[in-house]
């Protein structure tokens, strides 16, 4: 990713839904850099118990989207295999094809969720089109792996501008702390410390 200085892995991504290509475009660089920030920007600046507890967040949100996501798909599969489903519609337009780089395991697993949400719907498609399912049915179906990436990603928004606050908050106060010495001041400790704690409990977008 420009802009970023991380290691990273480069993979080749291709998406075949409209859905997944959106969500793709729309949320997977700005998730990456807002984790880099916190893991490794914030870090620098604030104590480790808080950028654990924001990861912890994160990991635990990331974990119950997955965990939808392999439901729904078990779902789809259960259902297409008990009507003798067995090939799925196809979409005419080509491919998103797409190099990426991975530069955390929270940017692979997002782009493992946004894979499994494009398996998934070829498969509503198709059970829509054999009217085993509603169009009012898949378009709820469709609507909630929507939110799957978005709360991931709006926690992760949420966070690193909470966090960035608190990296700000810090900076002022290392200032405050060399200007206070230069003019005698001894003791800056105990403030910079409240600084370097922001709250992490409540990220919540």
């Amino acid at each position: 990713m420009s802009g970023i200085e991380a290691a990273g892995r480069k993979l080749t991504v291709e998406l075949y839904s409209p859905e997944a290509k959106r969500l793709f475009l729309r949320h997977f660089n700005a998730f990456q850099r807002h984790m880099h920030f916190i893991s490794v920007v914030a870090r620098h600046a604030l104590r480790k118990v808080d950028i654990d507890s924001v990861e912890e967040q994160i990991k635990v949100a990331m974990e119950e989207q997955v965990a939808f996501a392999n439901a729904a798909l078990s779902r789809a599969e259960a259902s297409c295999r008990e009507h003798g489903i067995t090939s799925l519609a196809v979409y005419a337009v080509p491919p998103l094809t797409i190099d990426v780089t991975l530069i955390s395991p929270f940017g692979r697993s997002l782009h493992e969720l946004i894979l499994k949400i494009d398996q998934l719907m070829p498969m509503l498609e198709t059970l829509a089109l054999d009217q085993i399912a509603t169009n009012t049915t898949v378009f709820a179906a469709k609507s909630s792996a929507k939110k799957w990436v978005r709360r991931v990603a709006g926690l992760a928004r949420a966070c690193a501008g909470q966090l960035g606050n608190g990296v700000a908050r810090a900076s002022t106060d290392q200032s405050s702390s060399r200007d206070s010495s230069l003019s005698g001041a001894t003791n800056c400790e105990q403030s910079d410390a409240a600084a370097a704690n922001p709250a992490t409990s409540n990220c919540l977008p």
